[in-house]
């Protein structure tokens, strides 16, 4: 891993309204687990140091999951060079309506059986 200059690293909590999110977004045990991101360095406290291309990934993954995609489609968008932001919400939204669907279909039956009883 190339070394950062320790000015350019940050808790990412520390500041999180400069980046747009919140702890929680940050340290999800899995995001981790993934290799999502990987903090560059941690102090002595064993705080987590992120540099800003790591800030920026962050966001990419909070983006990603905004449109729908799971952790681990999140990483492999982040890793495929050819991910096509577009297709993807495309394919959420197709999937989005397929579950609408299903759902009035329900919803129409039980309003049948409640008008039956």
């Amino acid at each position: 891993m190339p070394r950062v200059s320790e000015q350019s690293l940050k808790p990412c909590a520390a500041q999180p309204g400069s980046v747009g999110i919140s702890r929680p977004d940050v340290d999800p045990p899995q995001v981790g687990e993934l290799g999502l991101l990987v903090p560059n360095e941690r102090t002595c406290g064993e705080h987590r140091l992120y540099s800003s291309e790591d800030l920026r990934r962050l966001l990419a993954v909070q983006h990603l999951k905004s449109l729908g995609l799971s952790l681990t489609e999140v990483k492999a968008a982040l890793d495929d060079p050819g991910f096509d932001a577009s297709e993807a919400l495309a394919d959420h939204i197709t999937t989005l309506e397929h579950r609408l669907s299903a759902r009035q279909e329900l919803l129409g039956c039980l309003r049948n059986l409640q008008g039956a009883a």
